[in-house]
């Protein structure tokens, strides 16, 4: 099984947030998935605290299993 992260948009609904070369990026297991989103929400959070973006709710993501 395979795992990756997903961002709700208003326009596309839920679709793959991280890419590498193009590609969306995907995770060998659920722990994996969940390790690279809270890195990434601690990443985001150091933007938050100097003003650049404005904080982004945790429940607009989530991990999904990749059936394909």
């Amino acid at each position: 099984m395979r795992y990756q992260i997903e961002h709700f948009t208003l326009c596309d609904g839920w679709v793959s947030s991280l890419f590498i070369d193009g590609v969306p990026e995907t995770f060998a297991s659920y722990d994996e998935a969940l390790k690279e989103l809270n890195d990434y929400f601690s990443e985001l959070q150091e933007d938050v605290a100097n003003g650049s973006i404005e904080a982004y709710s945790r429940n607009d993501f989530r991990i999904m299993e990749i059936t394909e």
